[in-house]
Formats: C-alpha cells, structure tokens, sequence
C-alpha cells in the first residue's frame, strides 16, 4: 500500500501550477516545485541574497542543497558546501563547486575560517542537526542569515546561545508546508518567479533515480539509507501497479446505540429510518419541526415500533440552537448514547437569483447550514460514530434556479470535509433523483424535468445501499447519481463546457430527448428558405413544441397569446426552455425574460429577426 500523500491525480489551486519548462519530462518537473520554492523562499525572500556574498550549504548533494547549488550560482554567490560522503563532495565539485567539506564532522568550521581568512559566510543553510548548529551559526559575519530547514531540533525544542545574534545575525525557521497552507498568495507568487526562472534559462530540473510506484518500499529503503544523489522520484505508469478498492467496513450501528436523523419524517427520511432499524440501530429518534404529522408518517413509526425497536419522535427545529440542545439533553438523559447523526432537513424555493431576497435564502439554506452547524457544535462531546449530512448533485454541477439550494448544500461538503480534518467522522451525499418515495416521488412534474436533463431516479433501497458502501469506504463527499451526461450537457451547455467535465461522454448518446442537432438545423432551414409573411408563424410553432416539451404537454394544448409563465413555466423549466431554444434555434434568450415574456406570440416576435435575419 502506497501512503495517502502519493497520487496518480490530485487538485490543486491554479496558483500552484506551473507549466513544465519546455524539454523537462514529468519525473524532471517532479523534482522542481518543492525544493526550488523552498530555496527561492530562503534566499531570495528571506536573506535577500546579494551578488558577491558567500553562503554555506549543509547536505550540498540533497535535492534541495543541489538547487541551492544552482540558484546561488544563478546570483552570483560565493559558494562553501558539505556533503556526507567522498563520492557526494566529488559530485558537488563537478558541479563547479570549490570549497566543498564533510558535513559528517565538524571540522567544516575550522576549515571555512581558514578559506575565508577568519571572515566566515553571510548565509547558511542548514538541514545539519545537533552540534553542527552552533558551529555553523559561529560561520556568520555581522548581518549573517541562518536559514533552518530542519526539523529536528525546532521540535526537539534545542538551545542555543544568543551570543552570536550580538552582530546583528537573523535566523529563519523554514516550513514550506505551512507557506502554502497559510500564506498561498506568497507560495503562488514564489511558484511563479521559479517558472519564470527556468523560462529565462540557467536553471535544471534535479538529478534523480526513478522507481516504479509498484516498487515505492524500496525506493524508500533506498531513500533511508541516505545513499542517493539528488531525488527519488515515484513514477505512476506502472503496469505492474494495481488500484485495489478498500474493503468495506461494517457499519457501526449498535443495538446499545441512538441514532438522531433530522428532516426523517417524510418520505425518503422514513426509508432511511427503516434501513437503520434493518442494520441494527436499537434506538431512533425522529426530528422535524412538525413531528409525525401525516398519516404516512406515523405509520411508519408505528411499522418501526411493531419489530421492537424505540422509535421516538421529536418536534424540533433544527435552526434554533437552544431547541437542538434541548433535544439532545433529552436524549442524553432518557436514551442509550448517541452514535448516530443523519442530517436530511431541507426546503426549496426556487427562482432567478436576481429575484432572491434575504428572506428566501436565508429560508433555504437555514435548515441545510445552520441546522448542520448546530448537531456539529453540539454533539461534538458524543461518541458520535457516523455523521451524515444530505446534499445533492445541485451542489456538485450547479443548477439554475437553484443558487440558494445550492449554496446550502455546498456548505455540507465543506462541513463535512472540516469535520475529518478534526478527525470527527463525517458524509456529505450528493443525492441525484430518488425514486419511489421522496420529494421526486411526489412531484411527477420534477421527475420529467429531471429524466429530460438525463437523470434516473435512483430507487430508494439501491440508494441507501450505496449510503452503506459510502460509510463502509469511509467517504468523506461523494454523489450517487444515475445520470447520462451526454443528455445533462444538451441541457447545461454553459456548464459541460467547464473544463471538469473534460472527462464525462458528453456526446456520446446525446440528443435522447427533446430534438436537438439535425431537427434543429431542419427547423432553422425551414424558416429562413419560408415567405417572409409565414416566418412569424413557423417561429411560434417552433417556439410552442419546444415549451410543450419542457411542460409535458402537446403544442395544440397551448394559448400562444397567454404569459409564459401562466401556462406553467417556472425559473427551473425556463432554464431548460432557454437552452432548447439556443440549441435548436441559435438564438440565445436569458431565462429571465422567458418567465416575463408577455405570449409566445410576442416572444416569435421578438426572436424573428435574429433567427431569420
């Protein structure tokens, strides 16, 4: 097994990217973003090196002593060096170097005096521990910089003595980690002078021994034996390496344990409930602002009560920090210890963001963030085993009309990634389309705008399968989604052109629903080669089949001099609308004024001379 940091892919921030110096092949550029951004850091940063100044580098023919090599050379400094065996210091003097010495003795020092007639150097640096610090820091003449890239004795808390800070001496402890992590506008700008350097010439990638990963342990005994010259570098075209997929865990449901789910009284949230009973959860509570208030709920609470298990119900909104903590009082005094959270609260309320107020944000994204913060602050003292927060596939492509639902669910990922870094458990699902029971199940209307973007709904029990394998995987953001991309992307064009679906058929099969492609050209023909006097007309039929698609509906069934949005057509449908219509007839119309357009007749109107100029 390879360690968490080693990768055939990763994400990163566009300001750590560089481009490759042209004629570098990858395991050349593997050796130049961590010790050339360490080095400029130091020199060029923090000692601000001048021409002319000597420096001392420790372990000269490591990967970074080697780029300090380089980099010193490439301004001008006089250059003192130690490296750990003879073989190591007659490389470093191949490189150009004269005054090269042992670093595994310390008579470096007696000898650096005696080369620099008494005067020592204005910079070291130093990954040298022990005895060699002090020896070192006796190197520097007055306005010398120190500059630590070692670990050992910073956090073995090590003394040393001020005396020699008396000539104005500045010494620097150097963590490029934490560079990037809390100051990423430095680390990018010093990954962009790197680049910069190497495109003005003078600068090499690294010496480096390449390993297949498949044989990473021994390219780390190799490393431990402190033999090598330069980098070891992991390649990852490897036919020899195979991706095996994590057994999955059992879940840790307890028959001793509470398991707390809010938003679990309706459709989807009841088959969640019936699964945890299933998997073994001995006690379950059932939050929601109105309780069992339908029939379909207390009777599945009654269904759960039946097989023996504790099944109770709380009223209680999960926005209200004080109404959740009293909650949970109640559950810590009267039931077995909480195991479980599953956060499933939600509310929708579509439309144009432009036509959000505070009010209807706050009253969508309130039960998703708020609710989510408030179990996460207040359950973070319970053996809490599992922490699941329901966001959906809106949060992972975008969906407009939905910038407020969004946002909500973009907050649970965050949370739940937040949650692992302080090593809670925690599962962020975005949900595609459910089906058989839930909102989706409920409104026929959504799931035929949700089959026409081509998503499928998911049925429940194969859902809260993939719910099991998630946890099992120990998955911190994942989707479960049945979807055909290339029927999404005729319906998102703005958004599949994202440069993160480069990798998603977004062609294949295209045009299952709804025309597209050749129709569209056909239709387009047709008009432009019609009499001027019947464009008009031909524009409203094209206009009339299109809405009757979006509305699951037949064109005659249509008053074309009614308001667009009177015959049905809201924010979510208009999107859909306004993307046919760029698609089939090349005219591109913002939503917006689709759900305010008068008629369709005035719509034809309006688009006539565009599409039949």
């Amino acid at each position: 097994p390879i360690a968490p940091g080693f990768a055939s892919r990763t994400v990163v921030g566009r300001g750590f990217v560089a481009k490759l110096p042209d004629g570098v092949p990858l395991e050349g550029g593997a050796t130049i973003p961590i010790t050339f951004v360490t080095v400029w850091y130091a020199l060029h940063h923090l000692a601000r090196a001048e021409a002319g100044e000597r420096i001392l580098i420790h372990a000269a023919a490591g990967g970074v002593g080697l780029t300090a090599i380089q980099v010193a050379q490439r301004a001008g400094l006089e250059i003192h060096a130690t490296a750990g065996s003879p073989e190591k210091r007659d490389f470093v003097r191949s490189l150009g170097v004269t005054h090269v010495y042992d670093s595994r003795s310390l008579d470096f020092a007696d000898q650096i005096m005696a080369a620099t007639d008494g005067e020592g150097v204005d910079m070291v640096l130093n990954s040298l521990a022990g005895e060699a610090i002090p020896k070192s820091l006796g190197l520097l003449r007055a306005y010398g910089r120190f500059l630590e890239i070692g670990k050992t004795d910073i956090y073995g808390n090590s003394r040393i003595g001020l005396r020699p800070f008396r000539n104005n001496l500045s010494y620097f402890a150097i963590d490029l980690d934490r560079v990037f992590r809390e100051r990423p506008k430095l680390a990018a700008r010093l990954m962009g002078e790197v680049a910069d350097a190497f495109a003005e010439g003078g600068l090499q990638p690294l010496p480096r021994r390449v390993w297949l990963v498949s044989r990473a342990e021994q390219a780390f005994r190799h490393m431990a034996q402190a033999r090598h010259i330069g980098k070891i570098v992991l390649a990852m075209e490897d036919e020899a390496a195979r991706i095996a997929r994590p057994l999955p865990k059992p879940l840790p449901l307890k028959s001793d344990g509470t398991y707390l789910m809010t938003g679990g009284l309706g459709g989807f949230g009841l088959a969640v409930a019936e699964w945890l009973v299933a998997k073994g959860a001995g006690t379950v509570v059932l939050a929601g602002r109105s309780g069992a208030a339908t029939p379909e709920a207390q009777a599945a609470v009654d269904r759960l009560r039946a097989g023996g298990t504790r099944v109770r119900v709380e009223r209680c909104d999960v926005t209200d920090r004080a109404a959740v903590e009293a909650m949970l009082g109640r559950i810590r005094a009267e039931l077995p210890p909480l195991r479980g959270v599953l956060h499933a609260a939600m509310v929708l309320d579509d439309d144009f963001v432009l036509k959000l107020d505070r009010d209807r944000l706050h009253r969508v994204t309130a039960p998703k963030i708020e609710g989510a913060l408030n179990l996460h602050l207040a359950t973070r003292d319970d053996p809490v085993e599992m922490f699941v927060m329901f966001s959906s596939f809106a949060a992972m492509v975008g969906n407009p009309g939905q910038a407020n639902y969004v946002a909500a669910n973009q907050y649970l990922v965050a949370l739940a990634e937040r949650r692992r870094a302080q090593g809670l458990p925690a599962l962020a699902v975005d949900w595609g389309a459910i089906g058989g029971v839930g909102y989706v199940a409920a409104h026929d209307e959504i799931a035929r705008h949700f089959e026409r973007h081509g998503l499928t709904p998911v049925q429940a029990p194969d859902a809260l399968a993939s719910l099991e394998a998630l946890l099992g995987a120990g998955a911190v953001a994942s989707g479960v989604i049945d979807i055909d991309w290339a029927v999404w992307a005729r319906y998102m064009p703005e958004l599949a052109r994202n440069p993160r679906y480069a990798d998603l058929p977004l062609t294949e099969g295209a045009g299952g629903t709804g025309g597209g492609g050749g129709e569209g050209d056909q239709v387009l023909a047709r008009i432009r080669e019609a009499a001027a006097e019947d464009r008009q007309a031909m524009v409203e039929a094209a206009l009339a089949a299109r809405l009757a698609t979006v509305l699951g509906t037949s064109a005659e069934t249509l008053d074309t001099g009614q308001p667009l949005a009177e015959l049905g057509l809201d924010s979510l449908m208009a999107v859909e609308l306004s993307c046919l219509i760029e698609d089939d007839l090349g005219v591109k119309t913002p939503a917006i004024e689709l759900t305010q357009s008068p008629s369709l007749s005035k719509l034809a109107e309006r688009l006539l001379p565009a599409i039949a100029p």
